[in-house]
Parts: C-alpha cells; structure tokens; sequence
C-alpha cells in the first residue's frame, strides 16, 4: 500500500512538469501491475507504464530523466 502522501507528492511532481499521474484502482491482472502510469495530457497518451507498472521510485527517476532532457535542450 502507497502512503497517502508519497501519492501527493508524484502527483504534484507529475503536475509541475505537465503531466498526469494515475495510480491503478483494480486488482493486479496481466495488464495490470497495480503501480503507477504517467500521461501526456496534451497528447492524451500514456508516455511511461502503460500496464500500471511503475513504482514510486520508478516515477521519481522517470521525471529526473525528463528534467534532465530538458535542461540539455536548454
């Protein structure tokens, strides 16, 4: 179980860089891992965990990795 504010905090973390962050409500399937996916809202497509199958960690780094791409483009 995800503590209620470490799913704030990558929400918010998802929000500051334009993106949104949903959190897998069903029971883990095959196509269901139960984490975390992150979507390109102006695009409206799933850009990382498309089967729900990010970690917390694993959204921190994705969006460190992104920070990262964007300020080399700087």
């Amino acid at each position: 179980m995800i503590h209620p504010s470490v799913d704030a905090r990558l929400r918010r973390l998802a929000r500051r860089h334009d993106h949104v962050l949903h959190r897998s409500r069903r029971g883990i399937s095959i196509d269901n891992h139960g984490g975390y996916m992150i979507v390109d809202p102006w695009i409206s497509a799933c850009v990382a965990g498309s089967r729900f199958d990010l970690e917390p960690e694993d959204v921190e780094d994705w969006f460190a990795w992104l920070a990262s791409a964007q300020a080399e483009e700087s």
